[in-house]
Parts: structure tokens; C-alpha cells; sequence
């Protein structure tokens, strides 16, 4: 009966509950455990259970993990934790702790999601997240214990429908474990999603969540499950079956009406009453972790954090002590306005740690050379040219500017002396000869230009030429009782005879 209600407490896939033995049994009793089960449970003496091989595999693995002392005492660490977890998520001062086990709408919700995901239930697993805050189900969506997210238990059963409605819920393809499976002899093992699917025994539905995984651009993690001993395998595949077991019984105790409105009802807060779930305790936890945010980023401005060797750390603070003095150097070394340097100086902190994340190195690198900044800028006889076309251009414009203003006075002189009637039609006649004359002036006059600015231009020199010609044919033509030359007129088309000509 002790035993029994030993086992009764501990979660049905422990390797101590394949061996049916204590925790705390010696080697021999586990050795001899081992081999009264290896008899009793051998396929040859089970050709009729098509669960046989499985059972003795896993009988073996349980085996070589509980009889090393060290891979015994990694498992304990890897494991216990999930009973912990959820055994103190259940009582104590839930404000003492930040995990979202600790929150009992939180624990619940995601106990509810990773039973949908395991049963591949995506329209339930979309209509919770719905009820949840932003918030609240982004940390849902990345945390879980030990880091397997909701997507890691899809992954792991092989459900492609919970795995879809996961990624379309905005849930990290590529989210990775804490290390998993840590000794002295062992690599760090952070798994993603796509890794969980080595332990699909299925191969159609293997091959259709890493279709589904892969078309969101899900990826390996650092070390690959066809490449990890079998034995380690095993460990992680445990893991995942004590939280899954973990999670079936606390749903079990849930009612079906409690559900439903989970499920449906927007108001859920209002009709369901979770402890410590009140509006004044719920902005006490939002409180104390945005203050725990703003403490390690205050921390890390101070004295940086671990990622950083000694060496850095030792400069940032040596470097914000310089910082204090400088400051109240700057008020005198007055005691009454020490409270004024240390403010500039927290502020000057927090100025000189964004340079914290430039590589010296890099950012010199970065630095263009001269021969790249003369490449990049045009050449100075190019430069002397849009200097030029850029003044003439101006002086253009000053002068148009300064004839239009006095033009303006002269007109007004007019209107005013002439009456309003007749220099409108004054007006009107000039501004018809001037728009007649415009086009032909300013072609005149950009040619000219042209060929001022391009006299090296034999192009420009011939628009010139052609321009002048054009002008001199109009002043001739404008002449009165000027008669052309025989000569000068148009030549007659060569090959072609004229109308009764001979």
C-alpha cells in the first residue's frame, strides 16, 4: 500500500514508476527490480502484446538511467522540478511568484490549451486565445515549464491542426527549451518545435507537421534528436509526458460549465471568481513585474549584467564613479546639491550605455576610407560645372525678380494715369505680342546659353547656328518691301516635276 500510494503521488511515467520502485531505493533493489521485470515483460514471452517491445525498451532506458549514479542524479534534476511546480503553484502567497502556474486564470487557461493541443482541437485552441488579454497571452505563448511552449506538446503528438492554429495565433515557430539534459559529458539540448516531431511514430503525421512547421520557417535546434543518444531522448520524452500528465489531472477537476464559459464568454472574469484574480491584486503583479523590468535595466546601466566578463564590468563601473565626481565637479562639490549631480550622473549613465553595444573594432571598420568617399563624390570638373549653370541660373532670377518688381510700379503708373478700361485693352494688346514672341525668345535664349556654358559641344553649336539662322530669316522677312533673292529660296525637291512644268 505504500507503495502504491507512492506511486499514486508521483506522475504515471516516472522511470521509478516503470521499475516500481521507491525514489529513494539503492542500486541493488533497483538491479534486482530490473531483472524480475526484464523476465516478465520480454517479447518473447508477450508475442501476443503488440506493446511489448515498446514496454521492455523503455523498461531499459529506465534501467541504465537509475543504475549510473550521475545520469540518476541528472534525471532527479530535470524532473522533479514539474512535480514542484505544480504542487507549489497551488498553495502558498501566489504574489510571491512570478511563474504564470501562479496565477490560477493563467494556470488554467494553459492547462485548457495544452489539452486541446495534444488533441489536435485548433478551433478550441483559438477560441481561448481570444478570451485572454495581449499580455496575458503573450506570456502563454512563450512560456510553459521548463520552455515547451503550447507548439512544443502540438509538435510532440503529431496534431498538424493544433500546430496551424498555433502559428496562426502569432506563436514562435522557432521557440527553443531551457537546456535540457545538462552533464558533464552532455551538450547543452535546447529543442524547437520541429524537433519534437523525431518522436511521432507515425510517419504520415510526422511528415505533415514538419510540412506545416517548415512552411512557417520552422527550424532545428543546436543538436538534432536523430543525433542525440537514445537514452537522452528518452529523458526529454519523459519530461514531456510528466507535464502532459501533470496537466490531464488538473483539467479533470474542471468542470464542463466552467469550460464552456471560458470558452464563450467574453465576461469571463465577472461570472467566474478566481482567487487573488481582483482588479487590485491583478495591478499589484503588473506592478511588481514592470518594476522588476526597470530594476535589471537600471542594474545593467549600474554594473552591467553576467553576459559580460569581468573586465567590462569592471570598466562600466569605474567609468560611472568617474561619471558622479565629473558631476559633482560640476556643482562645486556642494553636500546641499548632491542630490543634483547624482541625477545627471544617473542621466549621463544612461546616455553613454547605448555605446555599450558598438564594437570598437566594428565601427572603425564601418568608417569609409578616402578613396571610397571620393569615389562616392562627383568629380571637381563636374562639380565646377553645376557651380556655374547654378549661378548663372540665379543671377537669372534676381534679375527677373528685380525687372518684375519695377515692372510692377511702371504698370500701376500706367493704370492709374490711362484709366482702368483703357489699359485693359493696352494690356491685353501687349501680352498677346509677348506670348507670340516668348517660345521664340526662350529658345533663342537657352541656346545662347548652351552655347556659352558648351562651347566644346559641337551639338550645342549647331542648335546655336540653327537658332541664329532662324532669326535672321524672320528679322528679312519682317522687313517691309524686302524682296528674297532668287536664290535664297527653298530648293526644289530633286526627281520630282512641277504641275505643267516642261
Amino acid at each position: 500500500m505504500a507503495e502504491e500510494a507512492s506511486t499514486e503521488a508521483i506522475s504515471g511515467g516516472t522511470y521509478y514508476q516503470l521499475l516500481g520502485v521507491q525514489p529513494d531505493a539503492n542500486s541493488e533493489d533497483i538491479k534486482l527490480q530490473y531483472r524480475k521485470l526484464a523476465l516478465k515483460l520480454h517479447p518473447d514471452k508477450n508475442r501476443d502484446d503488440p506493446n511489448a517491445t515498446e514496454r521492455f525498451q523503455e523498461l531499459q532506458e529506465a534501467y541504465e538511467v537509475l543504475s549510473d549514479d550521475e545520469k540518476r542524479k541528472a534525471y532527479d534534476q530535470n524532473s522533479d522540478f514539474i512535480l514542484r511546480a505544480f504542487a507549489e503553484a497551488g498553495s502558498g502567497d501566489d504574489e510571491s511568484r512570478d511563474s504564470f502556474l501562479a496565477v490560477p486564470s493563467s494556470r488554467t487557461f494553459w492547462c485548457l490549451m495544452v489539452e486541446a493541443a495534444i488533441g489536435d482541437d485548433g478551433k478550441t485552441i483559438t477560441a481561448l486565445a481570444q478570451q485572454l488579454e495581449d499580455e496575458i497571452w503573450d506570456e502563454l505563448s512563450r512560456g510553459g515549464v521548463c520552455g515547451f511552449t503550447l507548439l512544443h506538446f502540438a509538435a510532440f503528438a503529431g496534431k498538424c491542426k493544433a500546430c496551424q492554429a498555433l502559428i496562426d495565433l502569432g506563436v514562435n515557430v522557432n521557440a527553443k527549451t531551457q537546456p535540457l539534459c545538462v552533464t558533464p559529458s552532455q551538450q547543452f539540448c535546447r529543442p524547437t518545435p520541429l524537433d519534437m516531431t523525431s518522436f511521432i511514430q507515425n510517419k504520415r503525421a510526422r511528415e505533415q507537421v514538419q510540412r506545416v512547421l517548415q512552411a512557417a520557417d520552422g527550424g532545428w535546434g543546436g543538436v538534432k534528436m536523430e543525433s542525440l543518444d537514445k537514452l537522452w531522448q528518452g529523458l526529454i520524452k519523459h519530461q514531456l509526458t510528466l507535464i502532459k500528465d501533470e496537466v490531464l489531472k488538473f483539467t479533470k477537476k474542471l468542470p464542463t460549465s466552467v469550460r464552456r464559459v471560458l470558452r464563450t464568454e467574453p465576461r469571463w472574469r465577472e461570472i467566474i471568481n478566481f482567487p487573488g484574480e481582483d482588479a487590485a491584486s491583478m495591478e499589484r503583479r503588473r506592478l511588481k513585474k514592470a518594476m522588476g523590468v526597470w530594476r535589471r535595466k537600471f542594474t545593467w546601466v549600474l554594473i552591467s549584467d553576467a553576459s559580460s566578463s569581468g573586465k567590462e564590468r569592471i570598466g562600466v563601473l569605474c567609468w560611472n564613479c568617474f561619471l558622479v565626481v565629473a558631476s559633482w565637479w560640476l556643482f562645486g562639490f556642494n553636500n546641499f546639491e548632491l542630490l543634483q549631480a547624482i541625477l545627471v550622473a544617473i542621466l549621463l549613465m544612461v546616455l553613454s550605455s547605448f555605446f555599450r553595444g558598438i564594437n570598437p573594432k566594428e565601427g572603425w571598420d564601418r568608417v569609409p576610407s578616402q578613396k571610397q568617399v571620393q569615389a562616392w563624390l562627383p568629380a571637381e570638373k563636374e562639380v565646377d560645372l553645376y557651380l556655374q549653370k547654378g549661378w548663372a541660373r540665379l543671377c537669372i532670377l534676381v534679375d527677373l525678380t528685380k525687372s518684375s518688381i519695377d515692372q510692377i510700379f511702371v504698370e500701376w503708373d500706367r493704370c492709374r494715369q490711362a484709366g482702368l478700361a483703357s489699359y485693359s485693352e493696352d494690356a491685353k494688346t501687349r501680352l498677346t505680342q509677348w506670348w507670340r514672341s516668348k517660345p521664340e525668345t526662350t529658345y533663342v535664349e537657352t541656346a545662347e546659353i548652351e552655347e556659352e556654358n558648351e562651347g566644346s559641344n559641337p551639338r550645342s553649336k549647331k542648335h546655336a547656328n540653327i537658332a541664329n539662322r532662324i532669326k535672321e530669316l524672320k528679322a528679312e522677312r519682317e522687313q517691309p518691301g524686302s524682296q528674297k533673292p532668287a536664290g535664297d529660296g527653298p530648293a526644289r525637291a530633286r526627281g520630282r516635276r512641277r504641275p505643267g512644268g516642261k
